[in-house]
């Protein structure tokens, strides 16, 4: 008798445990419909997006065109200067409108580098022919190049500022002051993408090439995009910038996948990283594969790497400000004597009291810059006490 009881018990717990799992199985399928509902939901929003990257393609080309054009056209600004700014966009151009053209900003910088006198123009060409270059995969297979009357104009200031003849840079008799506030290649208004900055791109590169290795599926993250608290427009953009991303390395090194992968396992709060992705969608149009990989690395304020991706044009911005103040704290310090001597002939000694104390200022700016970069930026603004 006792066996049956034992019997029917273990039948009893059997049928217990499958009306368990079965209430948990259909629990969790009512779940998962639920956020693939949502998910739905939210991709009517993406096709929304897709829908303005038309207008505003067109319309961010007749701007850019504008712009340059505006550019070879104003005679008030100083040739060289304008020279410098055109050779900025340029050899950038404006993903995915205008193509990335290396040769004529080369022109451009070459043209100010031998035939101007003009010191600050001087250091900005010669920084851009360090920072000229630009990734296949960032040069989008919609963009356009330079139209032909873009072009003439360019030639004709390159050939005006060229009849100028060959000038020997000297050193002034009254020397230059460095002024605090530099506006050296602050992003054009519709280049958002600074990620194709030189310095932008080695620093991204090295902190996310830095990473633990991981794989993440992209309907884990799918999932979590559905269920997470951002809004439904966030979403809907991090969700098209999740089906751009792709597994080419591009010859970056890194595929935008991995980067993915890498910095959702790096233990990066979730939504900054779902964050990040929807910036990726701008005007309904995906960045370029240097910018999602930038944007990926940006999520990165804790975990395995804290790093500050700074571009070469800030860099320049706070080299100006710290050498206008240690050229001033060492002439303050000096007698009048050495004063005038050094603004008119030159004082060696407190040459390099400037240079040592620039050199140690910026130390804390540059830790994260590439040796190029650092490099140049010392040795430029050193060359200008």
């Amino acid at each position: 008798m006792r066996s049956v009881y034992i019997i029917i018990g273990t039948l009893v717990g059997i049928i217990a445990c499958f009306l368990v799992y079965y209430h948990v199985h259909q629990r969790d399928q009512r779940r998962r419909q639920c956020i693939q509902q949502h998910i739905r939901t939210i991709r009517e929003r993406v096709s929304v997006e897709k829908e303005q990257r038309s207008m505003y393609l067109a319309n961010l080309y007749n701007r850019t065109r504008t712009r340059i054009s505006d550019i070879i056209h104003d005679t008030s600004t100083p040739l060289e200067t304008r020279l410098v700014n055109l050779a900025y966009i340029v050899s950038r151009g404006v993903y995915p409108v205008l193509r990335p053209d290396p040769d004529i900003a080369t022109q451009c910088c070459r043209a100010v580098i031998l035939h101007t006198d003009a010191v600050e123009e001087h250091r900005k060409a010669r920084l851009l022919l360090y920072s000229m270059h630009i990734p296949d995969a960032d040069v989008s297979d919609t963009s356009q190049p330079l139209d032909d009357e873009l072009v003439r104009g360019i030639d004709v200031m390159i050939d005006t500022l060229s009849t100028r003849g060959y000038q020997t840079r000297q050193r002034p008799a009254k020397r230059q002051e460095i002024h605090d506030v530099s506006s050296v290649y602050e992003p054009v208004d519709d280049d958002t993408q600074n990620s194709h900055d030189s310095g932008v791109v080695t620093s991204v590169k090295q902190i996310l090439s830095g990473l633990s290795k991981h794989t993440v599926k992209r309907d884990v993250v799918e999932e979590y995009i559905g269920t997470c608290s951002l809004d439904d427009d966030t979403k809907a953009k991090a969700l098209y910038a999740l089906d751009t991303l792709t597994d080419e390395e591009y010859g970056t090194g890194i595929t935008e996948m991995d980067a993915l992968s890498r910095v959702w396992g790096s233990g990066a709060d979730k939504d900054t990283v779902i964050l990040q992705l929807a910036s990726a969608i701008e005007h309904g149009v995906p960045v370029c594969h240097s910018g999602k990989l930038g944007r990926l690395a940006s999520a990165l304020d804790t975990g395995e790497t804290k790093h500050a991706i700074v571009p070469t044009w800030v860099l320049r911005r706070h080299a100006s400000d710290i050498a206008a103040k240690v050229r001033r704290d060492v002439l303050d310090r000096a007698s009048s004597r050495d004063r005038e001597q050094y603004e008119t002939e030159g004082h060696d000694l407190l040459r390099t009291q400037m240079i040592d104390a620039f050199t140690k200022d910026m130390k804390p700016h540059l830790q994260n810059a590439p040796e190029h970069i650092q490099r140049l930026l010392l040795e430029e603004y050193s060359g200008a006490f």
